[in-house]
């Protein structure tokens, strides 16, 4: 009942702003010089690491709807605490379209060592960024019931307890995200997720429970001010995998449960840009929203450099019949 409420109130406000659209106004945008947009997260060597890379783009104009085309000529450097470690070069690949790192298993990169990357191309302003990884915070029980809820169209969202204690003595940033097995670092297979937990629900970022128009977020982001070396049992509810039909199933899966420490670049690039993309959609459905800046630690440049460090815990699920 929700979703069409949802549905029949967002077609109300296209159809109410199509129809007051009845002057045609002109605005002069000035134009802008592109600058360069780099995207990459660095990750301590695993058994299940993602592929760590430097893609590099370029901003457009508002107008412009092709495709993003990486930049591949791009002159990549990489230092480790100050000292260069590599020129890194683009790999063409289908799979990568990135200039990779080129970390040994052994190599790094690693957990208090500071990394930074300088970008050149022609035509744009060089760019810089450094970040540090994290320790690893251990996850130090996981379980799940099935069952947690069901939301208004029916649909099953299970419940899930983390256990962790917070690192003494510094300022720690943490994501959950949860998954299936081999799709760790693929943004476009996180399950969504919500939570009643206060440090969660309190932060701008977390979508209002008065936003109907909103999807669930598909990450956790929060800090630890209000709970500085303690010791955690943090719920949340993540849409399980499930098939409608003549019964409700929730099918067999082995789930990647993760709890990252992230840097203090990565936390703040990520709640930003949901909180920004929140307000895109407030500004036209409403006309309330207001801008709000991405916060990027890419010096002449948009985008992210940041690392994190994470425990992954694996749980297999079998396959399970549900009569509401």
């Amino acid at each position: 009942m929700k979703n069409i409420i949802k549905y029949v109130f967002l077609g109300l406000c296209i159809l109410i702003t199509i129809l007051s659209c009845t002057k045609e106004i002109s605005i002069d945008i000035p134009k802008r010089k592109p600058q360069l947009v780099i995207e990459s997260t660095l990750v301590p060597y695993s058994s299940n690491s993602k592929s760590l890379g430097v893609k590099v783009t370029s901003t457009r104009s508002i107008f412009n709807s092709s495709t993003v085309e990486p930049i591949t000529d791009a002159i990549v450097l990489l230092y480790k605490n100050g000292v260069f470690m590599d020129t890194l070069v683009y790999d063409s690949s289908n799979y990568a379209k990135f200039y990779p790192c080129g970390f040994g298993p052994m190599q790094g990169p690693l957990a208090g060592e500071a990394y930074r990357i300088k970008v050149s191309s022609e035509g744009f302003n060089s760019v810089e960024a450094e970040t540090v990884i994290p320790e690893k915070v251990n996850i130090e029980d996981v379980s799940i019931n099935r069952i947690g809820f069901f939301d208004d169209s029916g649909l099953v969202y299970s419940n899930l307890k983390i256990i962790f204690t917070d690192p003494p003595e510094k300022e720690n940033y943490y994501e959950i995200v949860v998954t299936t097995i081999g799709n760790e670092y693929k943004t476009e297979n996180y399950h969504s997720l919500t939570s009643h937990e206060p440090f969660i629900v309190s932060e701008p970022h977390y979508p209002d429970v008065t936003r109907i128009d909103l999807k669930n977020p598909i990450r956790l982001l929060f800090n630890d001010k209000t709970f500085s070396d303690q010791r955690i049992e943090l719920d949340c509810y993540y849409f399980a995998n499930q098939i409608i039909g003549g019964e409700h199933i929730l099918t067999s899966v082995i789930l990647a449960v993760q709890l990252r420490n992230v840097s203090k670049e990565y936390y703040l690039f990520q709640t930003t840009l949901l909180h920004s993309s929140y307000n895109s959609e407030a500004d036209i459905l409403y006309g309330l929203g207001e801008p709000l800046n991405v916060i990027s630690n890419i010096t002449n440049g948009h985008g992210i450099f940041a690392g994190f460090n994470n425990d992954i815990h694996y749980i297999s699920l079998d396959t399970l019949t549900v009569r509401r």
